[in-house]
C-alpha cells in the first residue's frame, strides 16, 4: 500500500515515550524514503517524525479521494451548502490537507466537505483517601484529587494529575 497523507499507521516500534506502541496515528506527510510525519489521533496536533521500520499500515485504512464540486452530485452540494449556511464547518482540500473557512462551491475543480464533528472532551475528577477511591461525595476527607480528559467517551492517559488537597 501507498502510503499517503491521511493514511492511518499503527505505532509498533518508537522511541517517543509520548507516542507508546500501539498508538493509531494518522500520517500528514510522507517522504519519499518511507520515514513518515504524523499526527497522534486525539492529541494535541503535533507532528512526529517516524523512520521507516517503527510503524505499520493499518490494512483496513480506506484512502477517500475527495470529490470535485463539479462531479458531486446535487444531493451532495446541497447538503454541503445546507452544513454552510447552518454555520456548521465547511473545508476545501487543498491537495495536501484539509483547510477550514472557505466559500463553498466557489470553484468547480475544488473538493469540499463537512468538517468532522469535534472529539468530544469531559473532565473526570476523583478523590482518594483511606477508604479508596470516591467521587466528589467524600471530598472532604480526601487526601489526593485525581483528575484526567476523556475523549469521546475513552480516558486520555495523558492528562492524568494528582494532587494532595
Amino acid at each position: 500500500m501507498t502510503i499517503t497523507v491521511g493514511t492511518k499507521i499503527k505505532i509498533t516500534n518508537t522511541k517517543y515515550s509520548t507516542v507508546p506502541n500501539g498508538s493509531i496515528m494518522t500520517v500528514t506527510f510522507a517522504h519519499i524514503d518511507g520515514d513518515i510525519e504524523a499526527t497522534l489521533d486525539g492529541g494535541d496536533g503535533f507532528e512526529w517524525f517516524l523512520g521507516v521500520g517503527t510503524y505499520e499500515v493499518l490494512e483496513d485504512d480506506t484512502q477517500d479521494t475527495p470529490t470535485l464540486w463539479k462531479d458531486m452530485t446535487p444531493e451532495e452540494k446541497g447538503a454541503l451548502l445546507l452544513a454552510n449556511h447552518e454555520g456548521r464547518g465547511v473545508q476545501v482540500w487543498s491537495g495536501v490537507k484539509w483547510l477550514d473557512n472557505c466559500t463553498v462551491g466557489r470553484y468547480q475543480g475544488s473538493a469540499y466537505r463537512i468538517a468532522p464533528a469535534e472529539p468530544v472532551v469531559d473532565g473526570v475528577e476523583l478523590y482518594y483517601g483511606n477508604w479508596g477511591y470516591a467521587s466528589a461525595m467524600g471530598a472532604d476527607s480526601a487526601t489526593h484529587r485525581i483528575t484526567f480528559d476523556t475523549i469521546d467517551g475513552v480516558p486520555d492517559t495523558g492528562s492524568i494529575k494528582m494532587f494532595e488537597v
